[in-house]
């Protein structure tokens, strides 16, 4: 029994930790990719190189991202949100599995 729950254990601690490697490269991507994309998405489009529907719908993606980011930090094991202020949270706050 103790060796089931130890096998969870892990599996509940891999799937946060590849949630978490996931959500930190979105959010590099969000934050010092999509600034450049679509400066020179503005660019392009003011020069009339793209349309403004496609610039559009690039900073739609990007702001879809980021609330993605912003909302998708949850406990594998109940579910929980996690707090917003431990970027590297070790233990769920509500049902106290280890992530780490």
């Amino acid at each position: 029994m103790e060796d089931h729950e130890s096998n969870q254990e892990k599996e509940i601690t891999k799937k946060f930790q590849k949630h978490e490697t996931n959500t930190i490269i979105l959010t590099i991507l969000v934050i010092f990719v999509a600034p450049l994309l679509l400066g020179g998405l503005f660019f392009a489009g003011h020069h009339g190189f793209i349309s403004d529907r496609f610039i559009h719908i690039v900073l739609m993606l990007c702001v879809i991202a980021m609330v993605f980011v912003s909302t998708s930090r949850k406990c594998p094991n109940c579910g929980a949100f996690m707090d917003r202020y431990k970027v590297f949270p070790k233990d769920c706050h509500k049902c106290g599995v280890k992530l780490k």
